[in-house]
């Protein structure tokens, strides 16, 4: 019948990535879906209007001429540091106290959503944070500040790719939320791009009903409470 060019931000590609894409197979099997994984909300919105992309799932905001965007959920974001990390022994982590150290980033050329919220909640917290690595991937970020390279502040979601050395902890102050949206051209809705987003809206539903009152793990021995 077809094929869609789907694209997925970073934790994203960890997290609802598997599930969603196993629902579209199972619904619509004649239809076959071309993944693009772990694409930052600019790459995603050019690729959208070039036509490269049928549908992305990214981090709003985005105010596109030509673009629909559809809020699906928001979570936490969360301080991703090195398992050896003395900060670690701590079961939640004020931002203040990381003003002295590197942060691993998102991409900032153009800025990606994370990249903006970084910086936004630095200020907040009185400091400009010091980046050492700028790298679009999420899995070589993860990879980094488990190398001790750095910290990162990122979306909670991310914890579903686990990588030795790195682990996850709550913010304590600032509270900071993230969304996730789906985005598409608004005159290109056709049959395939339809079913995509109904089987998403479904899948994610789905989802934030089994998450939304429960404690979500941030690793095996740290909780938080997900704000969806």
């Amino acid at each position: 019948m077809g094929s869609l060019a789907v694209g997925f931000t970073g934790s994203a590609t960890y997290e609802l990535l598997p599930t969603l894409v196993r629902a579209y197979a199972d619904r619509h099997p004649e239809v076959s879906l071309d993944v693009h994984s772990d694409m930052v909300t600019p790459r995603q919105v050019a690729a959208l209007l070039d036509g490269s992309l049928g549908v992305g799932i990214l981090r709003p905001p985005v105010t596109v001429a030509g673009l629909a965007v559809e809020a699906i959920r928001r979570e936490p974001v969360v301080v991703l540091i090195a398992s050896r990390h003395p900060i670690s022994v701590k079961r939640e982590i004020d931002l203040v106290d990381l003003r002295d150290e590197w942060f691993v980033s998102y991409p900032n050329n153009p800025p990606s959503t994370m990249f903006t919220i970084m910086q936004s909640a630095c200020e907040t917290a009185g400091f400009a944070p010091r980046i050492r690595q700028v790298v679009a991937d999420s899995a070589a970020l993860v990879a980094l500040v488990a190398a001790d390279m750095g910290v990162a502040l990122v979306p909670a979601s991310l914890r579903h790719l686990r990588i030795n050395g790195a682990t996850f902890r709550p913010l304590r102050s600032p509270r900071i939320t993230t969304g996730l949206a789906l985005a598409y051209r608004e005159s290109d809705v056709n049959p395939l791009v339809r079913r995509f987003l109904e089987v998403t809206r479904t899948v994610v539903r789905s989802r934030n009903a089994v998450e939304a009152p429960t404690a979500a793990p941030v690793d095996d021995d740290y909780r938080f409470t997900l704000e969806f």
